[in-house]
């Protein structure tokens, strides 16, 4: 069988995708309790960021429409999203160098 570099290149994508599915599959608790943390804290921070002063309204909409599919762990996710966000929400510096970094249109 004659090896091309399209089979090898489909060979690494497959062999990457296959590491990461076995690295995700032997996580101990502690390190997906981490990893749920983290995606948590970035989407909370891009949403706030992105979102301004209506962030609380963007992140509800997501938790209605996870709750119109019917998806529980969604619901929860962006339930943990929409407390973190208000975290950042909560000292005014935060507030002061959002509105420094937003630009006007």
């Amino acid at each position: 069988m004659v090896v091309t570099p399209m089979w090898k290149l489909r060979l690494m994508l497959f062999l990457g995708s296959a590491k990461a599915w076995l690295r995700n599959l032997f996580l101990t608790r502690a390190q997906k309790v981490e990893r749920y943390r983290q995606a948590v804290a970035e989407e909370a921070f891009e949403t706030w960021m992105n979102s301004g002063d209506g962030f609380a309204a963007a992140i509800e909409g997501r938790i209605a429409g996870a709750k119109a599919r019917g998806e529980h762990r969604a619901v929860r996710f962006w339930q943990d999203v929409f407390t973190s966000a208000h975290e950042f929400d909560h000292y005014p510096e935060n507030r002061c160098k959002r509105a420094a970094m937003t630009v006007e249109g």
